[in-house]
């Protein structure tokens, strides 16, 4: 999963614990989170467990060229079978996790959603 972000222009970066899928965005230098990675401990960041695919709102709203893509991105996660809803205490993340259960008969459906965002962050949105 990780080698396909990456083939679709997606930027990995690894910290500690975990790490963050991200992708190059037009209109801010910083490139988008739209994805974390993290065992399934406890205790990472924003309680984040496995792989979730989401977004932050507060960093959409500072890249409005990609609202729409994003929208579209969050309707067809939720359209993944056994994807389980995360959405964190303050509403500072919205997304959907993926455990070692769910993500093998849905890997391909989740590369495609990464697919279509990169395709249409690229088309402006």
């Amino acid at each position: 999963m990780v080698d396909a972000a990456r083939s679709l222009g997606y930027r990995i970066e690894w910290g500690v614990r975990g790490g963050a899928i991200k992708i190059p965005t037009p209109d801010h230098p910083d490139p988008l989170s739209v994805g974390w990675i993290y065992d399934d401990s406890r205790g990472n960041w924003s309680g984040l467990r496995n792989l979730t695919l989401g977004y932050q709102p507060a960093s959409v709203r500072r890249r409005p060229s990609v609202e729409q893509a994003i929208v579209r991105y969050d309707d067809a996660l939720a359209a993944i079978p056994g994807g389980k809803r995360v959405v964190t205490a303050n509403e500072d993340l919205r997304g959907y996790e993926f455990d070692r259960a769910t993500l093998p008969p849905n890997e391909t459906a989740v590369v495609t959603c990464l697919a279509q965002l990169a395709h249409d962050v690229q088309a402006g949105g």
